[in-house]
């Protein structure tokens, strides 16, 4: 005996398509998980609850939203014969067809039995070495209509060969291109494979690459500038590892999901993991409370199920490994469940069994499953009040190092935000160890952040709270995401820094890193393409400046955006980067900027020029003698003043590399390419510091000296603001580390790599 309880879950929302105006119109028949392996169409009794529901989804309802849905199925050699095969009785018969074929009769059921009263259209595509449609995108809840798509799944199921992926797409973008227009009609695709970019039989390796070149093309220009979503399914662990030559996705099928905005899942096997992906992308559809289909058990069984109250339906559904089981459901005063029951609506197969509910009384029910052999049971409760929580951030794609930035909002079935009471994230890292954070309060949205990253695989997000409705009752809220968090480049904001204030009147200065993982990208493949632009938005969201940024070595990016007035602004940079494979991926980082006043410059106190001397009491002669006279004093003052002044002495060394010290002139280190020794990395200023000679031309020194007092240099692990240095001192600007040598290290200093005349060292 198994005991669960039925509250209300649920389901994700991570992108902003329609949710019903109200929750009576979006009570979805999705429990009907009919899967049919050739048997006739689902019995739903009696003939008047028929009748009803066909009326009801034929009658469009404002505010409820459509669905145009283009299913595509991977009919090649290997899923016929290792990864989907048909399952046989022992006289030969077909007791299975492929659980690819039961997910394709489940998705058309889900969409055909919708009561909300919208009107949605489906079409099917298989493919190998040809793709074909097999079935055009039409409405799908007539009888008549159910019936043809059935038939074309089954007459057409058969071993296709290889896999076109190039040629499916082209038809899936041209069967979407037939969907309706309007707010109300949202388009998708569900693309089921598990394998390659392999167009024939026998595909070579330039062929193979070729494919995915033409894919990439297909999917950016057909779905992903057209915002159409695409969700793939990789079927197998075959059809999801890591493909050698990508750089940024694992691949091609969670490219193709990351570039549109759909989802990717992996399911390592058929059955009840196929069902589970088929589960999660229509909780992201309807952003409806549907439970993932539990481990299946061993009939007879009887399993027990709380119900809550002021539910507005509930659903109960086998799905049977054998034809032979029958389903008996029992409401808690012991009644059984009839087909003809009012409120009642009952559909069954070969290999399915569905009861659905309309406001079941609260308490202990009970399914009983007679028979032998296996099966999944799924419940689905539906509640009064529907909260959803929609995910702003992050990406379904995230960077490898890069802090993971949360941010959800609470909505209602208005798409009206709520306030959560103990919202609260747990997170699953890949290596199975967890870490939970409170969301707390930003605007309508609730935030945290995840600082660790370090590890590149699927990050499990896990919300749980409540919301407190008007009478008093309380609503819990739960939900379950996936991350994928992949070693791709992000970037890292490096100026303007949080905590300064910056002047109304200069230009802000803008610089940022290419990461990769928790290290900066120093030398990125020249083949690799980066764009990064700049955009500078107040707090009401308006853009205030938009500036592409000039890339710099190491990495960098710099430029500058125009400020305006004071106030409170939030500075974004966007990455595009498309890898050497041709492989694409967008990145974005945010920083609070506060700009306060106006930059003033300090400008000396003008001297007053000397009184005029008294008119000579010589001659015009005499006076430019005495002015020759001085002048040749003055010149000989400077050369003696000059020759008494030490010089740089010794060197420093960078990467194994020494750069000798000469001349009486300061060196001046930072990050600015004018800089003597011009050094790139985090923390360093344009003008961090200098090295100045010192002491006597005889006993020469080489001092340090920060030019920034809240900025010090690092010698030998301490902060000073200026310090004399000896031979072996190892000195740290910034995040760059340098060592310098006394001149007695070298027996000719002519020899190293520069000299005064030289205009500055970059390292």
């Amino acid at each position: 005996m198994h005991n669960k309880s039925l509250s209300p879950i649920d389901g994700p929302s991570r992108f902003r398509w329609g949710i019903p105006a109200r929750w009576v119109r979006l009570i979805l028949a999705l429990w009907l998980m009919a899967a049919s392996g050739g048997a006739g169409l689902s019995e739903i009794a009696p003939a008047a609850a028929r009748t009803a529901a066909r009326t009801a989804a034929q009658t469009a309802v404002p505010g409820v939203t459509n669905l145009d849905i283009v299913l595509v199925i991977d009919e090649s050699g290997s899923m016929w014969e290792r990864n989907d095969p048909q399952i046989f009785n022992p006289d030969g018969t077909v007791k299975n067809p492929g659980w690819r074929i039961v997910a394709a009769n489940l998705l058309a059921q889900w969409l055909a039995t919708d009561q909300s009263g919208a009107q949605h259209q489906l079409s099917i595509i298989m493919f190998g070495t040809d793709a074909k449609v097999i079935f055009p995108l039409q409405e799908i809840h007539s009888r008549e209509s159910q019936a043809a798509y059935q038939k074309a799944l089954n007459d057409n199921h058969a071993y296709l060969g290889a896999t076109d992926i190039v040629e499916a797409m082209r038809l899936a973008r041209s069967e979407l291109d037939k969907a309706r227009a309007g707010d109300d009609v949202k388009r998708a695709v569900i693309f089921l494979s598990d394998g390659v970019c392999e167009p024939k039989p026998v595909t070579s390796l330039a062929e193979r690459r070729q494919c995915e070149r033409d894919l990439r093309e297909v999917v950016q220009r057909d779905f992903a500038e057209a915002q159409l979503p695409v969700f793939t399914i990789a079927l197998t662990s075959d059809a999801f590892k890591q493909d050698p030559s990508n750089t940024v996705y694992k691949n091609v099928w969670q490219e193709i999901a990351a570039t549109t905005g759909g989802d990717y899942y992996e399911p390592v096997q058929a059955e009840r993991e196929l069902l589970e992906a088929f589960v999660g992308i229509l909780q992201r559809l309807f952003g409806l409370p549907i439970q993932a289909p539990p481990p299946p058990v061993d009939a007879p069984i009887e399993l027990t199920f709380e119900v809550a109250p002021d539910l507005l339906q509930v659903g109960f559904t086998t799905i049977k490994y054998e034809p032979g089981i029958e389903m008996t459901v029992i409401r808690p005063d012991g009644t059984v469940v009839e087909v003809s029951d009012p409120g009642v609506q009952y559909s069954s197969s070969a290999l399915t069994e569905s009861y659905s509910i309309s406001r079941p009384p609260p308490g202990t029910w009970t399914v009983r499953l007679s028979g032998r052999g296996k099966v999944i049971l799924v419940t689905v409760p539906f509640s009064k009040n529907k909260f959803i929580i929609e995910r702003q951030r992050p990406a379904s794609t995230h960077p490898q190092g890069k802090p993971m930035d949360i941010s959800v909002r609470v909505l209602d079935v208005d798409q009206i935000a709520r306030t959560a009471q103990q919202l609260t994230v747990e997170i699953t890292l890949p290596d199975g160890a967890t870490t939970s954070a409170p969301l707390t309060p930003s605007g309508q949205s609730y935030v945290a952040r995840l600082d660790n990253t370090a590890q590149a695989g699927v990050y499990t997000l896990r919300f749980a709270g409540s919301v407190a409705n008007p009478d008093g009752s309380v609503f819990d809220l739960s939900d379950q995401q996936s991350i994928q968090v992949a070693p791709v480049p992000w970037l890292q904001i490096v100026t303007p820094q949080a905590g300064y204030d910056y002047p109304n009147n200069l230009p802000l200065p803008v610089q940022a890193q290419v990461m990769l993982g928790a290290q900066p990208l120093t030398q990125p493949s020249p083949d690799d393409q980066f764009e990064v632009v700049v955009r500078l938005r107040q707090d009401s969201g308006q853009t205030i400046d938009t500036q592409f940024l000039r890339p710099a070595s190491g990495g960098v990016f710099s430029g500058t955006v125009v400020v305006g007035a004071d106030g409170n602004y939030v500075l974004r940079v966007e990455l595009d980067y498309r890898a050497a494979s041709g492989e694409t991926f967008k990145d974005a980082s945010e920083a609070p900027v506060s700009v306060s006043g106006v930059f003033v410059p300090i400008t000396p106190t003008p001297v007053p020029p000397p009184p005029a001397p008294p008119e000579p009491p010589s001659p015009l002669l005499i006076a430019g003698i005495l002015g020759v006279l001085l002048l040749a004093g003055v010149v000989a003052l400077l050369i003696l003043w000059q020759r008494s002044k030490p010089d740089l002495v010794g060197s420093v060394e960078v990467a194994g590399v020494p750069y000798a010290l000469r001349g009486k002139r300061p060196v001046t280190i930072g990050a600015d390419p004018k800089s003597r020794i011009s050094i790139q990395g985090m923390g360093v200023l344009p003008r961090h510091a200098e090295l100045r000679p010192m002491g006597s031309p005889k006993r020469p020194r080489v001092v340090i000296r920060s030019l920034d007092p809240a900025n010090p240099v690092l010698v030998n692990g301490m902060e000073v603001p200026s310090q004399t240095l000896e031979n072996g001192d190892v000195v740290k600007v910034g995040d760059q580390t340098f060592t310098y040598f006394g001149p007695d290290q070298f027996d000719d200093l002519s020899n190293l790599t520069a000299d005064d005349s030289a205009g500055g060292w970059k390292f």
